[in-house]
């Protein structure tokens, strides 16, 4: 079955393809643990980690238990895949975080945020997971708060997502 899974993500798949993946993990036919193991072929990546995030976009739960193999894949891609790395942090948006990987999560989006070659969309999806992680540790908003601002200062002109993202992580963030 699995050697049958990589055959058909061999090609890069189109939006109703993504879909139809979607669907046959949901109904069973696809089983999600063979989908997750090819998070470590690099020339599946695109359509894997696609097919996740758009997984976990219709169900939040459904990547549970597997959300430490989408880290270190996320992890491993920063800087080799901007694909695999914006999709693996809109996972980390859809799904419920475990408290065992919030740490390494958190360092690795705050890292992403302030990283001087980070894709804006990346910027933005790493602010919100950071805001997400903050919002049940206190101690950590002031620091994030911080640059948030000083993220919408640099790049709030030029991209309106980015400011979208670091006006809400403000409000979020701002005690009242």
């Amino acid at each position: 079955m699995k050697l049958n899974l990589q055959n058909r993500l061999r090609n890069r798949l189109s939006k109703r393809e993504v879909d139809v993946f979607v669907e046959d993990i949901t109904r069973k036919p696809i089983d999600l643990n063979d989908v997750v193991s090819l998070l470590q072929e690099e020339s599946l990546l695109f359509n894997v980690t696609w097919i996740l995030a758009t997984l976990s976009q219709r169900n939040a739960s459904a990547l549970a238990g597997f959300e430490e193999q989408i880290l270190e894949m996320m992890k491993t891609q920063v800087g080799r895949s901007e694909t695999a790395v914006r999709n693996a942090l809109s996972i980390f948006k859809s799904i419920k975080i475990p408290e065992d990987i919030e740490d390494d999560l958190y360092n690795e989006s705050f890292r992403i945020l302030q990283g001087r070659n980070s894709p804006i969309a990346h910027r933005s999806f790493a602010l919100y997971v950071c805001v997400k992680i903050a919002s049940k540790h206190p101690s950590l908003k002031e620091e994030l708060l911080e640059v948030a601002k000083i993220t919408l200062e640099l790049y709030g002109p030029y991209s309106p997502g980015i400011r979208s993202s670091c006006t809400k992580a403000i409000k979020m963030l701002t005690p009242y």
